[in-house]
């Protein structure tokens, strides 16, 4: 299992269902701007 497809399912087993939905938005700003993930977060 990829570490992404492990995030996905621990957000499930935590009841992050929002993060879950927001995760590919933050996903694409960390990779199009070059920035650590916490910094996408603020």
């Amino acid at each position: 299992m990829s570490n992404h497809q492990q995030l996905i399912t621990n957000f499930d087993r935590l009841g992050l269902q929002r993060i879950k939905e927001y995760f590919p938005n933050y996903l694409e700003v960390v990779n199009n701007q070059s920035i650590p993930f916490t910094e996408a977060l603020l």
